[in-house]
């Protein structure tokens, strides 16, 4: 949980002046500052280091439109039943199922043309009913990856049975090929590693 706590502002008292030449050291500094903080950020989002941020679903982030998804593969295609399929069949309930933990299998999304992805919907685990969620092992930690732009980001899911939305930098990358790897899983108790859907918008 993220607790933000707030400074009560001072009066400021007017019948104290400074002095001419430390205000403009003041702006100077300021502005040097944060110069340097925009160059340093604008370089590591183009070599795409740092994580993407998972967090909770509300109504308020489903505004975006869905980008049609024209094919998916993974380095497993699933058990009968748990086919990697279901990560795209616009069903909650049904889940890519994997034997074992999956540490490295990946699944991709495939759109058969270059798209703008300002951020992922992922419903981890198998969604069908709590029993199922907390029975078959859900993704921890996922490598996403945009081959076409050349990035790599490390995100940590929740775990909890609700759909995350997991955010791009900015500006949003473009590719038609997302790629999801697993890196660790919340152990479950039948040997099973579950992932529900998968939205890009």
């Amino acid at each position: 949980r993220h607790e933000e706590t707030s400074a009560e502002q001072l009066p400021v008292d007017a019948s104290v002046a400074q002095p001419e030449s430390a205000r403009w050291l003041v702006l100077i500094t300021a502005a040097a500052g944060v110069a340097v903080l925009a160059v340093a950020v604008l370089m590591l989002a183009a070599r795409g280091v740092g994580p993407f941020s998972a967090q909770d679903q509300s109504p308020a982030l489903t505004e975006a439109t869905a980008t049609p998804i024209d094919d998916v593969d993974a380095s497993d295609p699933g058990a009968d039943g748990g086919t990697v399929h279901n990560v795209a069949d616009g069903d909650t309930a049904t889940a890519w199922q994997l034997s074992g933990a999956g540490i490295d299998e990946w699944v991709e999304l495939r759109f058969g043309r270059p798209v703008q992805i300002d951020h992922l919907l992922i419903w981890n685990g198998d969604q069908g009913s709590d029993e199922s969620f907390t029975a078959a092992s859900r993704i921890k930690d996922v490598l996403i990856e945009f081959p076409d732009a050349d990035k790599v980001y490390r995100v940590q899911l929740p775990d909890r049975r609700d759909k995350v939305r997991v955010t791009t930098d900015r500006p949003p990358p473009v590719a038609d090929v997302i790629r999801l790897k697993i890196q660790s899983v919340y152990g479950g108790r039948t040997g099973v590693t579950a992932l529900s859907e998968i939205s890009a918008l």
